[in-house]
């Protein structure tokens, strides 16, 4: 197994779901061993967490953690010549229209690509991952000509897509402003990856000036407040994701520093 499915397989088990049902089996299993006494409270954690989670006065304080970092971008930057979309989930149906193929997450992010290109027809775009298809499609079929497109085959996560996005802008002299557009929970993580980019190997050239476009926003006002609400939950659980991303990608940087010491 390569390492980027490794990494995939130990992230599946730091998402709330599973970690908690995880910790539930545990707690079970200690029943039966001399650390019976933690089984309780181990359980009691796990459905707690669980509970919390999913009540959307304490999941809207998570996300807002993270999606107040960024004020939505009403036009792009003057000196704007790449934007980088990163990439979601798409479908493979061929007979499907772009806009019909693409996940809900990676609908709202290149919505929100082409109404900035819309502003500045003359930046590039980029997009890499597993909805780069259906984003170049969705991209061509409003308006943006195809030879304004890159696309990159190899890269599988916001870091490959970055330094991907970096290479490009180096090797086709786009020397004003990169703007990432991604999901308002995800840009911080994207953020850190470019400050961090020369720490993590994805470039030994100054980094050029880069601006963040939000989307796919998670917050919503809830008149039931303290009401559990599965959905919730989930968007609890992508906060979590971004900040498990987060202190991975500070491990990677104290590991390199401490490898080249």
């Amino acid at each position: 197994m390569d390492f980027f499915l490794l990494k995939k397989w130990v992230s599946l088990f730091l998402h709330l779901v599973p970690g908690c049902l995880l910790l539930l089996v545990l707690a079970m299993l200690l029943k039966y061993t001399r650390l019976y006494r933690l089984a309780n409270p181990l359980g009691l954690i796990a459905l707690l967490i669980l509970l919390l989670a999913s009540i959307p006065a304490v999941s809207n304080k998570v996300i807002y953690s993270l999606e107040d970092q960024f004020p939505l971008m009403a036009t792009p930057p003057a000196d704007t010549t790449l934007l980088v979309t990163l990439g979601n989930f798409a479908s493979n149906e061929a007979d499907y229209p772009a806009n019909a193929r693409l996940h809900a997450v990676a609908l709202s992010r290149i919505t929100e690509t082409i109404r900035l290109w819309k502003q500045h027809q003359s930046a590039n775009l980029f997009f890499g991952g597993p909805s780069r298809f259906a984003m170049r499609d969705f991209a061509i079929d409003n308006g943006v000509p195809q030879e304004h497109i890159t696309i990159d085959h190899h890269v599988r996560d916001s870091i490959g897509e970055i330094s991907a996005a970096m290479k490009l802008s180096s090797s086709a002299g786009l020397d004003g402003r990169t703007v990432i557009v991604s999901s308002a929970t995800h840009l911080p993580r994207a953020k850190l990856i470019v400050d961090q980019a020369v720490a993590l190997g994805l470039t030994n050239q100054p980094v050029r000036p880069h601006s963040y476009a939000p989307a796919d926003f998670l917050a919503a006002v809830s008149e039931r407040t303290f009401t559990a609400n599965s959905s919730y939950l989930h968007k609890s659980d992508r906060v979590l994701h971004e900040y498990v991303g987060m202190l991975w990608i500070k491990l990677r940087v104290l590991l390199g520093i401490v490898l080249s010491e």
